[in-house]
This record gives structure tokens, C-alpha cells and sequence, in this order.
């Protein structure tokens, strides 16, 4: 089958993107690496997103996925390895199959960045982790740190302060990213002890586990738990040639959410933009969908 357009990516964006495409009787098709939701399914609380006073990452990324069940779009969870551009066509080759279609949106989302350790990888899950809402209860009654000044760091300090006997949170600068309101739950959080002015310089193991901390190059903090929420990078991993990123790895778009090349859009957070929210790339998603629509309709597509 010929698709007008694939999605690649399920989150936010994506999803937003392939549901206003579906509306408009567009052929879609949406190809996910991973799980629907993308980093939702990792995000303990969210308490600015419209219709709701709090809602969990995993059931918001639930809802979004019988949104895509009740409209009929399918979707596969296949990883896409290349994009083949023939002239006006796309072909799209996972791990599974091949697609070919007109239009491709790019939504793969970013990913966490690393503090860039010596044994960082080898721990990542024996003592490492990017996702407190994941492994949280792997260290109840149990000493854990945190790195990092923002609101992720902030939100999930105080998750785990509800599980681990201790959290050490640790930042770099004195000065704090997050909102006022979580800087205020967590200094007024008994079990949060905050580290400012400081850095994560080496990881001590025993028996492939974590153990402890080394913090600017001097103090030892035994902690059985690591954190990571220094910020995130985009996923542009997808092989096509010539299209243009900007120095951070950011795909580089027009007005219209359309890259460089001809029919290859890119919304969410694979763009650089400056507020990056579930809200505001669900938006992208809807006018790059559009926008799409208007094309095709304009032309001998429709």
C-alpha cells in the first residue's frame, strides 16, 4: 500500500499529527520503535496539561493511544533503519518491512543525556537509571541521588523521597531551572538533601553494582541509586541523506514544518524550540498534519 503519510514516533507529536491527518482521510501509518508515549511513560506527574487537575505520563500516553485505537490508524513497533527518497516517493525500511508514501513526519523524540563516566553504560539499570517512575521501587529503604537543576530533577526527588530512605540532590550551579513551586516541596522535603555548586565526577561499583558517588573530585556519597535529569538530546538517528540539522542535532524546518527535503517534515522535540511541551508539540503536530492536507489537496494527489 501507498501511504499518503508515515508518522515515525508515538508520542505526543506524532500522535497529535496522525490524528488530524486521519480526520482529513489521509492514508496513514504510524511505525514506533519502542511503546506508544513516548517519554510519557516515564514522567511520574503532569499538572499543566489541559482537562486535567493531575494526570500520570503512562495513563495520558494510554488515553492518547485508544484516541489512535478509535479512529482506526494503524500503527506498528517496528525500528526504522533508512528513508529512501525516489523521487516524489518515500520508501521507508524498518527492521520488519518497507512503506512507501509521500509524506513523511519525523516525531522520534529526544533522549536523556548522559553524564559521560567511565562505567556509566555498563551500570545503566544496576544502579543507574533515567526513569525514577521505572525503577523507583527497585531502592525502597535504600540511599539514592539525583543530578540535576531543573523540573525533572525536581519532580522526581520528590517521588523518590517517598520510597528511598534518602535522596541527595545534586546540582551544578546555586541557582535552580525548576519551577518555584517543586523548589519549595523539595526544600521544605525532610529526606532531600540538596548539593549545590556540584558535580558527579566518578562512579565506584562492587559486584557490577553501584556503590557509591565521588562529587567534585573529593567527597564520597554511598548511594545505591543514580538519577540522571541533566537535559535531553534529540533522536535523529534515522538514516536519510542530506537533511540539514543545526549544530545541536536539531533537524532544521521551514514555516510549514517541512525540512530540507521535499515532503519530510519534522515536529516535536527532533526541532529546536524554545518551550518544549506536551501542549505545544501536540499543536505542531496539528498544523504540520494540516499542512500536509493542503498540499496533497492541492495537487494531483488528492
Amino acid at each position: 500500500m501507498n501511504y499518503d503519510l508515515i508518522v515515525i514516533g508515538m508520542g505526543p507529536a506524532g500522535i497529535s499529527a496522525a490524528l488530524y491527518a486521519k480526520r482529513s482521510n489521509l492514508k496513514v501509518l504510524i511505525l514506533e520503535k519502542k511503546m506508544p508515549g513516548g517519554l510519557l511513560n516515564y514522567i511520574n506527574k503532569i499538572e499543566n496539561y489541559p482537562g486535567y487537575i493531575s494526570v500520570s505520563g503512562p495513563e495520558l500516553a494510554y488515553n492518547f493511544l485508544n484516541n489512535i485505537k478509535e479512529n482506526d490508524i494503524p500503527y506498528k513497533l517496528e525500528e526504522v533503519k533508512e528513508i529512501k527518497v525516489v523521487n516524489n516517493t518515500k520508501i521507508v525500511i524498518t527492521n520488519k518491512s518497507e512503506y512507501s508514501t509521500s509524506n513523511v513526519i519525523l516525531a522520534t523524540g529526544r533522549k536523556q543525556r548522559m553524564l559521560e563516566l567511565a562505567h556509566e553504560k555498563e551500570l545503566l539499570g544496576k544502579g543507574i537509571s533515567t526513569c525514577a517512575i521505572c525503577d523507583g521501587m527497585f531502592y525502597k529503604n535504600l540511599d539514592v541521588a539525583v543530578v540535576g537543576g531543573g523540573n525533572s530533577a525536581f519532580q522526581e526527588s520528590l517521588y523518590l523521597a517517598n520510597i528511598a530512605k534518602s535522596v541527595t540532590l545534586i546540582n551544578r550551579s546555586d541557582k535552580y531551572k525548576a519551577n518555584s513551586s517543586l523548589i519549595k516541596l523539595v526544600e521544605e522535603n525532610d529526606k532531600i538533601n540538596i548539593l549545590n555548586n556540584s558535580k558527579v565526577t566518578k562512579l565506584i561499583s562492587e559486584d557490577e553494582h553501584l556503590k557509591a558517588i565521588e562529587v567534585n573530585n573529593k567527597k564520597i556519597i554511598e548511594v545505591q541509586g543514580l538519577f540522571i535529569y541533566i537535559g535531553y538530546e534529540p533522536i535523529n538517528n534515522i538514516i536519510i541523506k542530506n537533511i540539514e540539522t543545526d549544530e545541536y542535532g536539531y533537524i532544521k524546518i521551514n514555516y510549514n514544518y517541512e525540512t530540507n527535503i521535499s515532503g519530510i517534515y519534522a515536529i516535536g522535540s527532533t526541532i529546536n524550540i524554545e518551550l518544549n511541551q506536551i501542549l505545544t508539540v501536540c499543536a505542531q503536530g496539528a498544523a504540520c498534519a494540516m499542512n500536509i492536507v493542503r498540499k496533497i489537496k492541492n495537487s494531483k494527489e488528492w
